[in-house]
């Protein structure tokens, strides 16, 4: 979700939920799961939120110069 956030500023909110307790999910959860999945779920979302920046900044309009 966008949100504006200031002058000139966007805020991206992102809102993620798991599975439950059960099955695949418990894994994630347990002291095993935190060591072997926090660590990769922490490199993969860092590199996406970072390639949003990118885009976003990249399809940026200066002002003054908003298409007519």
């Amino acid at each position: 979700m966008l949100e504006p956030a200031g002058p000139g500023a966007i805020r991206l909110i992102i809102r993620t939920r798991g599975a439950g307790e059960d099955g695949p999910a418990a894994l994630a959860l347990s002291p095993l799961g935190l060591v072997l999945f926090e660590p990769a779920h922490f490199v993969m979302e860092r590199r996406m939120l970072l390639g949003i920046k990118e885009r976003a900044e990249a399809a940026r309009v200066p002002r003054g110069r908003e298409p007519a």
